[in-house]
């Protein structure tokens, strides 16, 4: 085998490898088509590279014409896939050109079965001195004049649409134009050849492959460009998202911190008559005490003492309460312990059930929870006053409003039972919808409830509401902290 055949050889052994690299490609990204169409017209050019070192060592002029045909038929796939490719990659609609070249690669595939439609009888030798080469060909008949001529002007018009849509390209535009220039001029040269104007070598498959190579670099160059701009723009989103999950969760403590304010104005008639009664009996106290000074009577003066430092420990209980229900919460989570929460918490409520209903408590030993115990208060108040307001005034000795805490399956539980109407079914899917509330206009915010369960979930939590006509039961499941030991 000669030296050019073996080149023609490895120029079909280039197409190959171009094929494989753009199929599979295209099987990974179905969304971008031209790299099938690109793959499609390289398995045209392993054909025509083929039959090209075919035709340098056919052993007669009848086995040459045989390879000369299959050449032309090969190029069917080539012109076929190369307009497709330059519709997907300028991103332009299908037009009659795509009808016109179908019905020619159709004659293409034809005349393979058609001896002397392309090729005229006349046969001869060629005879290359610089390359000792010598092999034989086929002059070209009326029908195969008239098939590269319509190649050309094919040629012609996809160099138009690459001149007209050349800011499409964005890059490798003198590529192109130097490419398109190499194979008009290896084209040209396989033109000359077949008139035999001079005896020269079949190039035009070096124009093909170099046209192939040039290609494939645009893509993946595009492809590698693509993928940089996936990762910036992941890079760019994931910053988006931790930039907007922090605003999240600081609008989450923002809103908390309003409904606590919210639920504060609710107490604050409540929370200035316990505080009164205290301030009440300490003044009246201390006058009796002044008058007692006067007369010297100790006993009676220490018992008083007594009695003013209760009060006055009771109003800093209830004012320590509330602080510390209304103190901006810094979003710094720790064990916490769910009984001295609600212990907490209750001690603010107590005036609130005054009329309605009688609070109890029952608080097991339970591991801490991990959490802020403000946040952790508010959930409590928030279920609890919920609760108290759905009895109504008139029988607080007929009610109850039951707090457990307890462990049951790995997590640590708080249940607020109350024993009022219930809820009606059709609302209990909307009762932690935000702004949804059942209570006259101007006397409740939708909110309770909707922070409540947003700071459970917060937590990793779970609540859970069975109602009837007896009551509502409202389990809130909270994860033990982490290495975290019973609270003592």
């Amino acid at each position: 085998m000669g030296t050019v055949s073996v080149q023609a050889l490895m120029c079909s052994m280039l197409a190959v490898a171009a094929a494989a690299i753009h199929g599979y490609t295209f099987a990974l990204r179905r969304k971008e088509p031209a790299h099938l169409w690109l793959a499609f017209s390289a398995l045209g050019i392993v054909g025509i590279a083929a039959t090209t070192a075919l035709v340098y060592e056919a052993a007669s002029a009848a086995e040459a014409e045989l390879w000369q045909r299959c050449m032309l038929a090969a190029a069917a796939p080539v012109l076929f896939g190369f307009h497709r490719f330059t519709l997907s990659l300028l991103e332009l609609k299908r037009s009659r050109v795509d009808r016109a070249l179908a019905v020619t690669a159709g004659i293409l595939v034809v005349q393979v079965f058609w001896p002397h439609l392309v090729f005229g009888g006349v046969e001869f030798e060629r005879h290359v001195p610089l390359l000792d080469l010598h092999y034989y060909s086929h002059e070209l008949a009326g029908a195969g004049i008239a098939m590269v001529a319509g190649f050309g002007v094919y040629g012609a018009h996809v160099a138009r649409l690459w001149f007209v849509h050349r800011q499409k390209l964005r890059d490798g535009r003198r590529l192109m134009l130097v490419l398109f220039v190499f194979l008009i001029a290896s084209g040209t040269n396989d033109l000359l050849v077949g008139m035999r104007v001079y005896d020269g070598l079949l190039l035009v498959v070096y124009g093909y492959v170099a046209f192939l190579a040039a290609l494939s670099s645009l893509l993946l160059r595009r492809l590698v460009l693509s993928m940089d701009e996936v990762e910036r723009s992941a890079e760019e989103l994931q910053e988006e998202v931790t930039a907007r999950t922090e605003e999240l969760r600081q609008k989450d403590l923002q809103l908390a911190h309003g409904d606590r304010m919210a639920t504060i104005g609710t107490l604050a008639a409540g929370i200035a008559h316990e505080i009164n009664n205290p301030i009440a009996f300490v003044s009246s106290n201390l006058n009796q005490l002044e008058n007692f000074a006067k007369e010297a009577d100790q006993g009676e003066a220490t018992e008083i003492l007594l009695e003013c430092r209760e009060g006055v420990d009771r109003v800093g209980s209830i004012v320590a309460n509330l602080l510390s229900m209304a103190r901006r919460s810094d979003g710094i989570d720790g064990p916490v312990d769910l009984r001295e929460v609600v212990r907490s918490a209750m001690a603010m409520l107590a005036h609130e059930a005054r009329y309605r209903t009688r609070l109890e408590t029952e608080l097991e030993d339970v591991p801490p929870v991990l959490g802020d115990a403000r946040l952790l208060g508010q959930v409590v108040v928030n279920l609890v006053i919920n609760a108290i307001q759905a009895i109504p005034e008139g029988e607080p000795e007929s009610h109850r409003v039951s707090v457990f805490t307890r462990c049951e399956n790995g997590a640590v539980q708080l249940v607020v039972r109350d024993t009022g109407p219930g809820i009606p079914d059709e609302l209990v899917p909307r009762i932690f919808d935000p702004f949804f509330t059942t209570k006259p206009q101007g006397q409740g915010t939708g909110l309770g409830l909707a922070v409540t369960h947003q700071l459970v979930t917060r937590y990793r939590g779970t609540i859970d509401v069975e109602t009837g006509a007896t009551g509502t039961t409202i389990t809130v499941a909270l994860p033990v902290a982490p290495r975290a030991e019973p609270a003592a």
